[in-house]
């Protein structure tokens, strides 16, 4: 994004949001459901003015409720007014889906693109009822199991996403299978959906994906997030405007004249 030694250096960006240490999953494995989060270093004061993580609540709640498979690209938006989530403190930052329904066409203000789901198996959605939030297979009686289960092989490979928690980040991986991310809500038992995807990753709901719905997940696993994108250029376009002055000028020239 620019050249060495034609700018200041590009400082990391500051810490919008304290991440203290998420919390252990529910289920029966000790293992924890994603890595700890943490500021720079910050604790302390430092830590104590900065706001709590935005949660998957935040990010996802307010779209329509779905079933498996949802194939249909285009629909109603009707937000869903989750006054449970709230009241358990899942839901706390409401201006998060505001700011992903920004820019929408005057005529698209009351349309929701690409809610689409995938089918899931009979079994596994039976399966999915008897895992809670941050839960994982292991958390499957075993007559509803259709895969072994022990030691590195399939303990994760089954993840119910919990709201009040940041979700884990989308990985292209999804495209081929979903079980990593499964809806927090029992009654849809469902994988997240293209938009929920999208959403958890930052991109707005004007923001159309090309393609088959396997397509617009791998884009979406395999893309730079468009908020970190926005924080970390804005740190190189302030590098930039640092570096503007005479020193780099005379470093540019002192460059030309030794080539």
């Amino acid at each position: 994004g620019f050249r060495r030694g034609l700018v200041a250096p590009v400082a990391s960006p500051r810490p919008t949001h304290y991440g203290g240490f998420v919390q252990p999953r529910n289920g029966s494995s000790e293992r924890r459901a994603q890595l700890p989060l943490r500021t720079d270093g910050r604790t302390g004061l430092g830590a104590y003015f900065l706001t709590p993580p935005r949660t998957l609540a935040d990010a996802i709640a307010d779209l329509p409720r779905v079933p498996a498979p949802t194939l249909d690209h285009i629909q109603q938006y009707d937000p869903e007014e989750r006054l449970d989530l709230v009241a358990r403190g899942a839901l706390r930052d409401l201006q998060y889906n505001q700011l992903m329904r920004l820019h929408l066409p005057e005529d698209q203000q009351d349309l929701l693109f690409d809610h689409v789901v995938r089918p899931v198996r009979e079994d596994d959605a039976e399966a999915f009822q008897f895992m809670p939030e941050g839960g994982t297979y292991m958390d499957v009686p075993k007559e509803y199991r259709r895969y072994k289960v022990d030691s590195g092989n399939f303990e994760d490979r089954y993840f119910r996403l919990p709201w009040d928690q940041p979700s884990r980040a989308i990985m292209a991986h999804i495209a081929k299978d979903g079980y990593w991310y499964i809806h927090p809500d029992k009654d849809q038992g469902r994988t997240l959906s293209v938009r929920e995807a999208a959403r958890i990753q930052s991109f707005p709901d004007h923001f159309r994906f090309a393609g088959h719905r396997t397509a617009m997940y791998r884009m979406i696993g395999n893309a730079v997030p468009p908020l970190l994108a926005y924080a970390v250029a804005g740190q190189i376009r302030d590098a930039i405007a640092r570096g503007a002055g005479s020193w780099a000028l005379d470093s540019f020239v002192k460059q030309q004249r030794d080539l």
